[in-house]
Parts: structure tokens; C-alpha cells; sequence
């Protein structure tokens, strides 16, 4: 089943002139690469921390 809200939204982009539609694409894709950075940068630092307190909690033989 597909989103009606999303398929309006698309046949209005559509409507738009090429340099209205290529603007709306750009500033979707920023936005997307920068939550994906964010998201990204999340996870980088989760495992860093997870890694250093490792370091510093293990046994040693």
C-alpha cells in the first residue's frame, strides 16, 4: 500500500519548473547526507567509547 500523502507531494514536485524540482532535490539530499553523517558520527563514537573503556577495564594476562 502506498503513501497518498507522498504521491501527491511527488505529482506536485513534478508540476514544479526543472530549476524549482532540482532545488527541492538538492536540499532533500543535504538534508539526507547530513542525517546519515549524524547517524553515522553516533555510531563512530558509541564504538570508540565502547573500545576505549575496554582498554581500560580488561584483564590482564
Amino acid at each position: 500500500m502506498e503513501d497518498k500523502t507522498t504521491t501527491g507531494q511527488l505529482r506536485l514536485i513534478q508540476q514544479l519548473e526543472d530549476e524549482d524540482r532540482q532545488a527541492v532535490f538538492k536540499r532533500n539530499d543535504k538534508m539526507f547526507t547530513n542525517e546519515n553523517s549524524k547517524a553515522s558520527s553516533r555510531k563512530m563514537s558509541r564504538l570508540w567509547k565502547s573500545k576505549k573503556q575496554g582498554r581500560t577495564t580488561g584483564f590482564f594476562f
